[in-house]
């Protein structure tokens, strides 16, 4: 498995991909660096948290740290199919050792790490390792790594750091332009997402955003939470969208969908508005 994993690690003088640099992340991850906790990276799904850990190993690598001493892992990729549990990570992790020799300290950088299973195991065991020099940088998305459960899974071993989307002063440096009203209005219609940048029409964009939508509410919240009604879900999250700094309450929710001819009572609107929050945190 090392050698299919190579081309996405910096050992042969590999330079991967790493987008825009965004130094107000990597700054702050970076002075938090040199203890023993776990630095973790949420936020909402294709906000760029991948390109935050690519750019700080490359940062470390820069700074004078060995390119074989730090080990990278994204479950998102094919060649990473094999490691599904905690032992399987632990297996590579040897493999690793032994094949490269690192010497000194070690620096794991662990992608979508929740699709690992029991990857707490492997994080508690190698955060704490006093025998052998080791820290790690984990990511996933908000809907799999809530604040409360990390705080139970990592026992408070942990710094987290929220990877926003795009910041309009990000925005304008990375297309070179004023922060005038007028680039605003165009950040605001382009939207904040990394990828819109890439995507060359209106149409690919709202596509793209929808998808992401979709997603979020799928994945993060339906299936997590048992949502009996996918559609009312639906239809609230278009009401919540279309009424965005406004004053939001249950009667009023009742009231709209009684306008729309849409049959809901009072109580199982309130069970849904409290996936509000939810679908924000995701």
């Amino acid at each position: 498995m090392l050698e299919q994993i190579r081309k996405y690690n910096l050992w042969d003088g590999n330079v991967p991909e790493l987008g825009f640099l965004r130094t107000n992340y990597t700054n702050r991850i970076h002075t938090a660096t040199g203890n023993n906790l776990v630095k973790v990276l949420i936020g909402q799904r294709r906000a760029g948290k991948s390109f935050v850990l690519r750019q700080l190993a490359k940062r470390l690598i820069d700074e004078g740290v060995p390119a074989q001493n730090i080990l990278y892992i994204n479950k998102e990729y094919l060649e990473f199919g094999d490691v599904k549990t905690a032992e399987d990570l632990q297996q590579l992790y040897i493999e690793y050792r032994s094949t490269l020799h690192p010497q000194g300290k070690v620096y794991l950088f662990l992608d979508e790490v929740q699709l690992v299973l029991n990857w707490e195991q492997f994080v508690n065991s190698h955060s704490q390792d006093f025998a052998e020099q080791q820290e790690l940088f984990i990511s996933g998305s908000n809907s799999d790594l809530l604040s409360g459960e990390l705080a139970s899974l990592l026992s408070g071993r942990y710094v987290e750091f929220e990877i926003l989307p795009y910041s309009f002063h990000e925005y304008t440096a990375m297309e070179s332009l004023p922060m005038t009203r007028a680039s605003y209005l165009r950040f605001l219609q382009m939207g904040m997402l990394p990828e819109l940048f890439h995507l060359n029409t209106e149409d690919m964009r709202r596509n793209y955003v929808s998808a992401v939508k979709d997603t979020v509410m799928l994945r993060d919240i339906v299936r997590r939470y048992n949502v009996k009604d996918p559609q009312l879900l639906e239809d609230l999250f278009r009401y919540l969208v279309n009424n965005a700094g406004r004053l939001v309450s249950v009667s009023n929710i009742v009231n709209y969908f009684k306008s729309q001819g849409r049959k809901t009572n009072y109580e199982t609107l309130s069970s849904y508005i409290s996936f509000r929050k939810s679908f924000l945190d995701a």
